[in-house]
């Protein structure tokens, strides 16, 4: 469940986190004060709308895509650039832009970036520009045509002339920064094909992330200093706890993390992968705080790396700041998937579930489980029942606890129990089940403790990447807390 799958944070989000959400200062979803008049888009802020694929071949599609996200990344490098993520601008994807103010008005941005891409088999053209979204001027605007094996150059031109047209001359170091990546055009190639199917399994099909993978490796095989290669590659490694037991994602990840790190001080998902590894497998959480404060240091504007720490610091009951932490990635990047997740983990552990559900209405991702969590905290167990996921014909560890809130205990035992003869079965077959600490809440909830602990030693053996981590604060597990068993697990667990 883990999904992990650094824009700078608010000025005001480490006092008032959620002032900075609505122009009024109120809670989210923003109904009040809706007619306030927004701030004008900082001079700096840029998006870099999808490039359209202009081949009539739609296997094709992935050249634009993958170019577009290697801009959009080279130009995050530059600190004095406030570039809008790859998940902000995928949603105008395939959208006719006709008036680029209105699309300023709608990212907040001061400039945009379009383009498309041509290929043929052996040459690409490229054209884009730059539009000052104040005006709808074009500022700077080319189109590049040259050898298909010219890969590096055409991401590296554009990459530069963009940030020429937005902040001026560049520093040495800028420039450099922009300089970045392999010259193997195979190499770069292999990485968009993988970039292209991670972007499609993290949102749906995790099969796609799985076989992006593979070319991720085709790619590092081609040139072993690619850091962008071994940084998405750990970050992929978050996204597969389902089909592989989590001790190896996370040491997958790791190991990518750390050759990232290693070529690129500041990538920022290459150190989220390693934060995870440290937190759910080693369960050092004086390193791992340590360790993510120094990575937010070299790279502030990493939604992953945000988002891991703040997991950190929600697992050792530091929950204030883990909430400031995860805003920051929200107002980094709004539409990230991770950001539910995480946010969801905190302001239940806060039990601030009224502000949880004004929270889902906003989510992109994990919208029915974060509602269903709220609703459970609430006290409304039978609106929660709407969204324990499986529904009443399948029985899930949800409904279980949905069930026995709402005092229908006999049909929640029921429910647990043959809940758990699934999890027995496929475990015997040799299968990946990776909901053992859930089923934990449920058994706990049902007054159950024996098979609850039960389901806890399973969830620690294989190092469970879900709700394990969080198991000093998950309000679901505090019909545990009274047992010296509970005690022992927290401080094998170095929570305690």
């Amino acid at each position: 469940m883990q999904r992990t799958i650094l824009a700078f944070a608010l000025a005001c989000a480490a006092s008032r986190p959620l002032a900075a959400q609505c122009p009024d200062g109120s809670p989210p979803p923003c109904t009040r004060g809706a007619s306030t008049r927004l701030a004008p888009a900082p001079a700096n802020a840029i998006a870099v709308l999808y490039f359209d694929n202009l081949s009539r071949d739609s296997s094709d599609a992935y050249l634009a895509d993958g170019l577009t996200d290697e801009i959009i990344v080279r130009l995050q490098h530059i600190p004095r650039l406030d570039v809008k993520s790859r998940y902000e601008v995928r949603r105008l994807r395939g959208t006719r832009i006709a008036d680029a103010r209105s699309v300023g008005r709608d990212l907040r941005v001061a400039w945009i970036v379009t383009g498309s891409v041509r290929p043929s088999p052996s040459r690409m053209r490229v054209s884009y520009e730059l539009v000052r979204t104040s005006d709808g001027r074009t500022v700077v605007s080319d189109i590049i045509d040259t050898t298909a094996a010219d890969q590096w150059a055409i991401t590296s031109t554009v990459s530069t002339s963009i940030a020429r047209g937005v902040a001026g001359e560049l520093a040495p170091a800028e420039a450099a920064a922009l300089a970045r990546g392999t010259r193997d055009a195979q190499a770069v190639d292999l990485y968009r094909r993988a970039m292209y199917l991670f972007q499609r399994g993290a949102t749906g099909n995790r099969f796609d992330a799985l076989m992006s993978i593979a070319f991720f490796r085709s790619a590092i095989e081609r040139d072993s200093s690619y850091a962008e290669a071994w940084a998405s590659m750990a970050n992929v490694w978050g996204f597969l706890d389902s089909y592989f037991p989590n001790r190896i994602v996370a040491e997958n990840g790791r190991r990518a993390g750390m050759r990232a790190l290693a070529l690129d001080s500041s990538a920022g998902a290459g150190a989220a992968a390693i934060l995870y590894a440290m937190t759910t497998v080693d369960h050092d959480w004086v390193a791992a705080e340590r360790f993510g404060r120094r990575a937010l240091e070299l790279n502030p504007r990493s939604a992953p790396l945000l988002q891991s720490y703040s997991a950190v610091l929600l697992s050792i009951g530091q929950l204030d700041s883990a909430e400031t932490t995860i805003l920051r990635a929200w107002n980094t990047d709004s539409l990230d998937p991770g950001n539910s997740w995480y946010l969801t983990g905190i302001l239940a552990s806060e039990h601030k579930y009224d502000q949880l559900l004004r929270w889902a209405a906003r989510m992109h991702s994990n919208v029915g489980s974060s509602r269903f969590w709220a609703l459970l905290g609430l006290g409304r167990a039978d609106s929660a029942l709407a969204y324990a996921s499986g529904g009443q014909h399948t029985p899930t560890a949800q409904r279980t606890l949905a069930l026995a809130a709402a005092g229908r205990m006999a049909e929640a035992r029921e429910n647990a129990q043959r809940d758990q003869a699934v999890d027995d079965s496929l475990r015997a077959g040799g299968y990946v089940v990776g909901d053992a600490d859930v089923r934990a809440m449920a058994w706990a909830a049902v007054g159950d403790l024996d098979r609850a602990f039960a389901n806890l030693e399973i969830s620690y053996r294989v190092r469970s990447g879900s709700y394990l981590s969080w198991l000093k604060v998950w309000p679901w597990f505090d019909p545990l807390r009274n047992d010296p068993r509970y005690h022992d697990l927290m401080r094998r667990m170095h929570l305690e």
